[in-house]
């Protein structure tokens, strides 16, 4: 049974004729009807019939409101930029911005002091002693600390807009864990492809919808699609969990080996 479900949620229009299924497992008319009723009394496929050129065919498929959604999914889902190699990294190191943090000493890093006085490190570009004990600090405690403050900066900003975001950074982060590694992808198109409620929008759910019903899909103000941006860029960058680039004037991202593990754990 599970095969057939992976077989139509797989295939190209999330729909299959019934009778390539029975050959495909060699199954008996009775036993294939008996998995269509299990099928549909959990809710899993439904056994509908397709006009294809005079004849009516049996096809097994999700139902109409569940497959219009994952349509829609597949419609906005972010492919891996073409021209990958195009893409212009803000660092050539997974580490650079953390890097240069501990090369504030050496010369004047604009990027990162402005960074770093955001994260109490530095005032008015002076060393401070916290920043002495943060170099002291074995390199993945520095990048769970640099996390952390980023996160609490990040709430500082956004918490009159979108409340606690803690557990919004979780599913984006869950999204960005199923990226494959050292692909890139432009960050407007992740976002539009989130499908997932930010800040007060309500839960993805079936709804009434004139004559209908229907997933209702959120949709994404400005201030959210600047916020998972800056997710990306001012929490998960800094901490090498994403490499970070532009390309044509729109900004890039991709999934390091670092983040990899960092977001599977």
């Amino acid at each position: 049974m599970n095969a057939i479900l992976q077989d139509v949620f797989h295939s190209p229009d999330l729909q299959l004729p019934a009778a390539e299924l029975r050959e495909r497992y060699s199954l008996t008319k009775e036993k294939f009807q008996e998995y269509i009723l299990l099928f549909e009394f959990n809710l899993a496929l439904i056994s509908s019939y397709e006009l294809v050129g005079s004849d009516w065919i049996e096809i097994l498929t999700p139902i109409h409101e569940w497959r219009d959604f994952l349509q829609q999914q597949r419609k906005v889902k972010p492919c891996p930029i073409v021209n990958g190699p195009d893409v212009a990294p803000l660092y050539q190191h997974e580490f650079g911005f953390l890097l240069e943090m501990q090369a504030l000493q050496t010369g004047s890093l604009p990027q990162v002091f402005e960074k770093a006085e955001l994260l109490g490190l530095i005032e008015q570009q002076q060393i401070t002693q916290e920043a002495d004990e943060f170099r002291k600090l074995p390199f993945q405690e520095q990048i769970f600390l640099l996390y952390r403050r980023s996160v609490e900066e990040l709430q500082d900003r956004w918490n009159k807009t979108f409340g606690p975001i803690e557990r919004t950074i979780r599913e984006i982060q869950k999204r960005l864990c199923k990226l494959p590694v050292n692909e890139w992808f432009f960050v407007d198109e992740f976002t539009k492809g989130l499908l997932m409620p930010i800040g007060n929008q309500e839960p993805i759910r079936l709804k009434h919808v004139g004559k209908k019903w229907r997933y209702v899909l959120p949709i994404y103000s400005e201030d959210t699609l600047r916020f998972v941006t800056s997710v990306i860029f001012e929490l998960l960058f800094p901490a090498g969990i994403v490499s970070c680039g532009h390309l044509d004037n729109r900004l890039c991202f991709k999934i390091t080996s670092f983040g990899q593990v960092t977001l599977s754990e």
